[in-house]
């Protein structure tokens, strides 16, 4: 786990950007404690590289020291994250390299094979990236090139930002700003207020009136440098590629000194991940079972001691029930408590999981106080605000597990987007079939009228219809709020999303695939796996998550959403930990985390999210109508009403707000 910066600049101007370097430098430190190292490189007679790296240690020892550079210092990289199958890349992309420099656990290094990679392999360089099986951003450089690639859940950050006029451009393991305060868009702002994260592809609409999209995280795709061609410009906006012919101008560049960016799609190759021939491809708990085994496996981390962040839902108790064999925890399992009584009985089957499983219970007493020792640092690190209580959680866990000595937890975040594991999942296909069956129940009506069963066929619609149709993506958050405040039009946004109303025109299947995609491609990577990599790394941790290795999640993949669904939410996961002693876990119905919200923002601690919210300095009154928020909070602290939910989700924009200058 690591952060870095990196810039390619002209050297003309290497002068003048180098306080954007220093300053994103700065930025991306606390994700790296244990090492940190810059690196100024001539490339040429045209170009600068700097190029700073952090490092928190987890494997290697010094052997993965970074920047790593070749003997000649013309090749190279920087690398953030985890690769699970090093020796597999060994051996089949770097068979007759006899010698391995190995650690002291006898492993080769991440870094070593990286380097060889480069060096012998890097007109391959797209299919050994698909080949790769972890976390990763790696941005490397060779024959003049320079490259950026990525996992295919981007489960860790990295953006790009061309800087003006042709003069280079940065990576950074955190947004990089060219300008000093920035709004968001009034869409964003909606769409936050709805759902309390916002899509990925919504960009920020900068102070220049939104003509240059500056830190933009390119998601789907991640761009390549090429000193040897003309220079294009390609930008990625509102989940799309606008293509824009720019070539490069000024005395800094010569006709042979251009040099081109185009994106590379990043996508999981699902022949090269998946298992041998002869493994089980059916959907079956067995079949899941050897996956995660297999994962968990590949993940093991034998330096420091390990700890799994354990709610009490199936998830991770199906990681602690399969530790036995998986031999994946040493250090205990980590529970939130709330010390303002939770709403959920989420700790108590926990504590009853650790036990049953023979795994040291770590309880963390966690409450109010939270929201002013952690909440702030936490937002500081969100690129995007996202009013999710779990991410502030897993930074408390992750800061109380790194004074026990541990450097890794395991995390079940994932598995609800791979095998439809939320409410709405269930809600939505249940819609639809719903659908269907109205549709056959009134031709039966026409075609066998006089049947003795034509009553119960007759008034079937009338309960079919009371099944609720608005369930997509309509988590507790604030409709109710936005009805009452917006200063304009909601009907003026309608957000992109399938909609419940066509299940005439595709079948129950194709709809629940539909929003499983939409989830995955934003739910998860901009509020599940945002918030775990900031809140974990702010605490010098790291979290692996097994659901997501490359082999398992390809594997679910591969079967939609409608099998996932046809005997329940996560139907896998819940027969694998039955079929592991633990049934009364798995029958067990979705509570997510059981935190008292209401208490805590009606706590003293929160007396400062208040007077924030009660203040009118923020954008965010440009949509909605700032003395009905007013009322909510005096509503909510004379105990006339519950908006807790409502109030953090304010609180945590604003923040964020403020936080961005």
């Amino acid at each position: 786990m690591c952060g870095f910066s990196v810039l390619w600049v002209a050297i003309d101007w290497a002068r003048y950007y180098r306080p954007l370097f220093e300053a994103n430098k700065e930025a991306v430190k606390y994700r790296g404690p244990d090492q940190q190292q810059t690196i100024e490189l001539n490339l040429g007679l045209s170009h600068k590289l700097f190029l700073f790296h952090a490092r928190l240690q987890i494997t290697g020892g010094d052997q993965q020291h970074q920047p790593c550079l070749s003997a000649d210092g013309q090749s190279g990289f920087v690398y953030n994250g985890e690769i699970y199958n090093v020796d597999e890349l060994a051996l089949k992309f770097l068979p007759n390299i006899k010698q391995w420099s190995r650690d002291q656990y006898g492993k080769i290094t991440e870094t070593e094979l990286l380097l060889g990679l480069i060096l012998n392999c890097w007109d391959a360089r797209e299919q050994w990236r698909q080949a790769i099986n972890g976390m990763f951003v790696i941005v490397a450089w060779h024959k003049g090139e320079i490259w950026a690639c990525q996992d295919f859940w981007q489960m860790k950050p990295i953006y790009m930002q061309t800087l003006p006029d042709g003069h280079g451009f940065a990576y950074c393991s955190h947004p990089i700003k060219l300008l000093p305060a920035h709004q968001m868009s009034q869409e964003a702002q909606v769409h936050y207020l709805l759902y309390r994260f916002i899509r990925s592809d919504l960009a920020i609409a900068m102070d220049d009136g939104g003509a240059r999209h500056l830190a933009t995280k390119h998601k789907a795709t991640l761009p390549l440098v090429s000193p040897s061609a003309p220079f294009t410009d390609t930008t990625a906006q509102v989940g799309q590629l606008q293509d824009r012919q720019n070539p490069l101008a000024g005395d800094s560049f010569s006709s042979q000194q251009t040099f081109s960016r185009s994106f590379v799609e990043v996508g999981v190759n699902l022949e090269s991940t998946a298992l041998s021939q002869d493994a089980d491809l059916t959907y079956s708990a067995p079949a899941f079972e050897a996956r995660l085994v297999n994962a968990c496996i590949s993940q093991v981390c034998e330096e420091y001691p390990t700890g799994l962040l354990l709610s009490g839902g199936v998830d991770s108790t199906l990681l602690a029930a399969l530790n036995p064999e998986t031999q994946l925890i040493s250090a205990g399992a980590y529970t939130a408590i709330d010390l303002c009584q939770a709403i959920t009985e989420d700790a108590k089957y926990a504590e009853l999981a650790a036990s049953q499983y023979h795994l040291p219970w770590r309880p963390v007493e966690v409450g109010p106080s939270l929201l002013i020792t952690h909440l702030p640092n936490l937002v500081a690190h969100l690129e995007l605000p996202v009013a999710d209580v779990a991410g502030l959680l897993t930074y408390a866990l992750c800061d109380y597990a790194k004074a026990d000595g541990v450097k890794v937890l395991y995390s079940g975040a994932g598995a609800d987007e791979l095998f439809a594991g939320y409410n709405r999942h269930q809600a939505y296909y249940g819609s639809q079939k719903a659908g269907l069956v109205r549709r056959l129940g009134a031709k039966l009506l026409v075609k066998w009228p006089l049947l003795p069963w034509h009553k119960i066929l007759r008034h079937m619609p009338q309960y079919l219809a009371r099944i609720p149709q608005a369930t997509m993506l309509k988590a507790p958050t604030l409709p109710d709020l936005l009805r009452m405040q917006m200063a304009w039009p909601a009907a003026a946004w309608q957000p992109n999303l399938p909609k419940l109303s066509g299940a005439e025109h595709f079948s129950a299947g194709d709809a629940i695939d539909q929003l499983l995609d939409h989830d995955r491609q934003h739910y998860l990577q901009s509020q599940v796996l945002m918030i775990t990599d900031r809140a974990s790394m702010a605490a010098g941790v790291e979290v692996r998550l097994p659901y997501l290795d490359q082999n398992l999640s390809s594997w679910a993949l591969s079967f939609g959403g409608a099998t996932h669904l046809a005997k329940g939410p996560k139907y896998l996961l819940r027969e694998c930990l039955t079929q592991n002693g633990g049934e009364r876990y798995a029958n067990r119905t979705k509570q997510g985390f059981g935190i008292n919200l209401d208490a805590w923002m009606r706590a003293p601690e929160a007396e400062y999210l208040h007077e924030m919210i009660m203040k009118q300095e923020s954008h965010l009154w440009k949509t909605l109508r700032h003395k009905v928020v007013q009322q909510l909070v005096r509503e909510h602290q004379l105990g006339q009403e519950n908006h807790g939910t409502q109030l953090f989700a304010l609180a945590v924009y604003l923040l964020w707000e403020q936080k961005q200058g």
